[in-house]
């Protein structure tokens, strides 16, 4: 299936807040949120939320006359209750959102909260809250983004920007401090939808059954590595061979009009008979991080690598015989010993990048509090991928 885009304008009258999960400035405690290039935000997990409520709403209140798929859509939302729980495979949503972003790059004026004590008639001990208030009361601010999303034609992509259009444009406001008065979503314009043009794709062929690709991810990313808390996903900067097959079998079946969380059998596409059949026995090694112009794959530093005390390296290992290492003479430094800084530095020397990274927390909503729910809050340390290319050669 194609795919489209549809380009969104969102109006919010000021002031508005949507809290930074990253610390602030000094006596700061709720920092507006910002992102790698400084823009103030507001993250695209929180205008999905939204979208999916008023989806709900308006459903309720239209029945067949507003009735749009929200699962196929938006996908299947997080619930893990002992009680409801059928399963544990993802069912990912059709659309893709972008965060939404204001340029305007102005300088954050400060407001100030407090909560007064009935009975004595003051401030109640620790209800003093510092907010960052870049907009003033009455501005009206554009916060601009896009969704994408897949179609069967032209017809289709339609009916589902009217779904999104209708969907905003039922929403009241967004961000923090809702319930007096801030964040007011005042107009909405959606632009679209419009072919999404694809990516050009660079793959070099090195001999016999071997293809050596480059992967320039267009928005941070999180592919987890093994958690040390139980709601902290924290991404790695390798992307494993698996999660890359993984994601071109989705993609596959996404453009063929079927559910993306599937596999790939033969038949499936008549097109492609033959990558259908031997799609299985494909090998794709992983994705290392190296810097945007390079053409070569980054290597693992050895570990028999050593340091002495002027930064000097040594690979122990290619000599012959004892000898003594620095002037004066010190003991050397293996890598378990170098500090982050001259890791980094030794990374760069074999070709490694080091992407950004951003850090998002998330939570669930309670719809009838208006609030959060507990013990739903998680946090995903992503990769900023920026100027860094991941090289990945792939074998087949």
């Amino acid at each position: 299936m194609p795919e489209y885009s549809v380009k969104i304008d969102l109006t919010i009258q000021g002031p508005m807040l949507t809290h930074s999960t990253a610390a602030g400035a000094v006596g700061i405690s709720s920092p507006f949120a910002q992102d790698v290039d400084g823009h103030k935000y507001l993250p695209r997990t929180l205008v999905k939320g939204r979208l999916r409520r008023a989806w709900v709403e308006l459903h309720s209140a239209a029945g067949n006359a507003f009735n749009p798929d929200i699962v196929k859509l938006l996908g299947e939302r997080s619930d893990h209750s002992p009680e409801t729980v059928t399963s544990v495979d993802p069912l990912r949503g059709v659309l893709q959102f972008e965060d939404f972003v204001n340029y305007s790059d102005r300088r954050s004026d400060i407001r100030y909260r407090v909560s007064i004590a009935e009975e004595r008639g003051s401030v109640k001990k620790g209800f003093y809250q510092v907010l960052e208030a870049p907009y003033a009361s009455g501005e009206h601010v554009s916060f601009l983004g896009r969704i994408h999303y897949s179609a069967r034609d032209q017809n289709d992509a339609e009916q589902i920007r009217r779904f999104i259009e209708v969907g905003l444009r039922w929403i009241t406001s967004l961000g923090a401090e809702r319930t007096i008065g801030f964040g007011r979503l005042m107009d909405v314009s959606v632009i679209g939808p419009t072919p999404t043009s694809q990516p050009t794709a660079q793959i070099a062929t090195t001999g016999g059954e071997t293809l050596s690709l480059k992967i320039r991810p267009r928005s941070p990313f999180c592919v987890a590595r093994r958690r040390i808390a139980d709601n902290l996903f924290e991404s790695d900067t390798i992307l494993p061979g698996s999660v890359l097959k993984g994601s071109l079998a989705s993609s596959w079946r996404l453009m063929l009009g079927e559910p993306p969380d599937g596999a790939v059998v033969p038949g499936m596409d008549s097109s492609r008979p033959e990558l259908c059949e031997y799609f299985q026995k494909i090998r794709i090694t992983h994705a290392f991080p190296a810097p945007a112009l390079t053409g070569h794959r980054p290597t693992a530093p050895p570990l028999s690598l050593v340091s002495d005390a002027d930064g000097q390296l040594y690979d122990v290992a290619l000599i012959e015989g004892p000898i003594v290492i620095g002037h004066p003479p010190a003991a050397p430094e293996f890598a378990v010993d170098w500090k982050p800084k001259r890791s980094s530095e030794v990374n760069g020397m074999f070709g490694w990048a080091s992407p950004g990274r951003d850090m998002r927390v998330r939570t669930a909503i309670d719809s009838d509090k208006r609030k959060a729910k507990e013990e739903q809050l998680f946090a995903y340390d992503m990769v900023v991928p920026g100027g860094s290319t991941l090289n990945r050669p792939g074998e087949s």
